[in-house]
Parts: C-alpha cells; sequence; structure tokens
C-alpha cells in the first residue's frame, strides 16, 4: 500500500497560485494594472447593459440583463477588494 504522506508534503509546500490567468495575473508584478485594466472593462459593459436597461429592453430579455448588471456589479467589487 501507498504511503500518502509523502504527496501531502509536497501538495502543502506548494506556493499559492491561480486556478484562471486572470489570478496568476492579478498576483504578478503587473497586479495593479491587470486589476485597473480588467475593472474599466467590467464597468463599461456595466455602463453599457445599464443604459439599455435604463432605455427600455424586451420583457424576455429584461430579467438576463439585470442578473448580467448585477454580476458585472459583483465582479467589481470583487477586484476592488484585491490587494495589489
Amino acid at each position: 500500500m501507498k504511503d500518502d504522506s509523502t504527496s501531502r508534503e509536497s501538495v502543502s509546500s506548494l506556493e499559492p497560485f491561480g486556478i484562471t490567468d486572470l489570478e496568476d495575473a492579478l498576483r504578478g508584478p503587473d497586479g495593479e494594472a491587470v486589476r485597473d485594466h480588467v475593472l474599466a472593462r467590467l464597468e463599461d459593459v456595466r455602463s453599457s447593459v445599464d443604459a439599455a436597461l435604463a432605455q427600455g429592453v424586451a420583457r424576455s430579455r429584461f430579467e438576463a440583463m439585470q442578473t448580467v448588471s448585477i454580476a458585472l456589479r459583483t465582479a467589481c467589487g470583487l477586484l476592488r477588494q484585491v490587494e495589489s
């Protein structure tokens, strides 16, 4: 039977890493610039979605667009919490 203590030790000694490319970029040396760029893009998209909602959209699209707006606002809030 194989001893799992060796594999547990090697896993516990790993440095933290991102699951996505964005996480890796945010942890990198240009993390603050990456965060600011992504935040600006998300806010631009959210602004467009909110403008469309304010102008009026088909009833069939309203709920989905409102959900997208909320998700974008949440993503922006999370990115603002990222330490550089």
